[in-house]
């Protein structure tokens, strides 16, 4: 009887997912070949300012977000061709577990890197599956032909490298999110690899959930440990940028609402105490961030811009990304980059 055709239909379900959610970011005006850094953000990116102030779920959202079409098709092109065999090897369950924990502790390793960073994309999600599929094959306890396991192991190896030393030369990729996805994924995958034999497959394999679950929950507390540990030694410049941040995004609505209450004064909707509060409040924020702005952190954030700064104090409108730690980054506020090899893009073209 011929055996039904299998179907990865996790993968897919990843890449429909992945493709609409660009979709509408493009639609709320993420832009297509060239990223806006506040709305990745606010769409959940790996900022991690915010991250580490505990918005944490960013960790998971930031596998969904891509900083342009290059980096979402590259990224999906490697889920798509690699895939489909892991999901083969695991089965279906095993294969979403081995995505979401490499994705989240990727992400973690990234902000604990580099505590200034803006990342996104999928890529360190699937370096994990990369590193799974290198896991099945070095356990063993399959009936695949040795020549054929030679090949695969060839192959990985290849691409692991490839992707490493494109990282480490190529600026704005996202290095650290890489390998924390690639080991994660190759100690799930050993975990939770399947043995063909009927009788082991149900004895070992329950070990290996339970093993895997406990690695999860040692794993990820850690990360979320490390990374705030890693921030400590940057409070003030991460003041800065969730301060850039909120002024940032809310810079059109307060022009509106002063443009609304300047229309309604010359209108005679409005008096001169309710003009003159609205400023003032309006004023003090920027002030404030002014003061941020001049400060030392800010210097810590735009090294290169110190002098700049001095004679034009008006901030950029379109922030410096932060490159990952394998570009020798210089810290900054956000623009798009990638992550390496299959390019988790962050807040710059990475």
């Amino acid at each position: 009887m011929q055996q039904p055709t299998f179907l990865p239909w996790v993968m897919r379900a990843l890449v429909g997912a992945n493709v609409l959610v660009f979709a509408a970011m493009a639609v709320a005006g993420a832009g297509v070949l060239h990223p806006e850094a506040l709305v990745h953000i606010a769409w959940g990116s790996n900022f991690a300012p915010l991250t580490v102030d505990g918005e944490w779920w960013r960790l998971a959202t930031s596998t969904f977000v891509h900083f342009g079409a290059l980096h979402l098709l590259f990224n999906m092109w490697v889920l798509w061709s690699a895939g489909g065999l892991v999901e083969r090897l695991f089965g279906h369950a095993r294969f979403a577990v081995i995505y979401a924990a490499a994705g989240v502790v990727g992400s973690l390793a990234s902000a604990t890197w580099n505590p200034l960073v803006n990342s996104a994309g999928a890529s360190g999600a699937i370096f994990g599956l990369i590193g799974a599929q290198l896991a099945f094959f070095l356990r063993g306890g399959h009936r695949i032909p040795a020549e054929v396991i030679r090949a695969q192991r060839a192959s990985i190896l290849g691409f692991i490298a490839y992707s490493v030393i494109f990282g480490l030369t190529v600026p704005g990729i996202d290095n650290a999110a890489h390998v924390g996805g690639l080991a994660c994924g190759f100690c799930m995958g050993w975990l939770l690899a399947r043995p063909l034999g009927a009788y082991s497959s149900v004895r070992v394999a329950r070990g290996g959930i339970v093993l895997a679950a406990l690695l999860a929950c040692a794993v990820v507390p850690a990360g979320i440990w490390a990374a705030g540990r890693a921030a400590s030694g940057h409070l003030d410049e991460q003041a800065f940028l969730r301060a850039w941040n909120r002024y940032s995004t809310g810079e059109p609505a307060a022009l509106a609402r002063m443009q609304a209450v300047v229309d309604d004064a010359r209108q005679r909707k409005a008096g001169d105490d309710d003009v003159a509060d609205l400023l003032e409040r309006e004023t003090i924020d920027a002030e404030q961030f002014v003061d941020l702005l001049e400060g030392k952190a800010a210097e810590e954030v735009f090294p290169a811009e110190e002098e700049a700064a001095e004679e034009q104090p008006d901030f950029p409108s379109e922030p410096e990304p932060v490159h990952h730690p394998s570009t020798e980054p210089s810290p900054g506020p956000p623009r798009p980059g990638y992550a390496g090899g299959m390019t988790d893009m962050r807040s710059e073209d990475t």
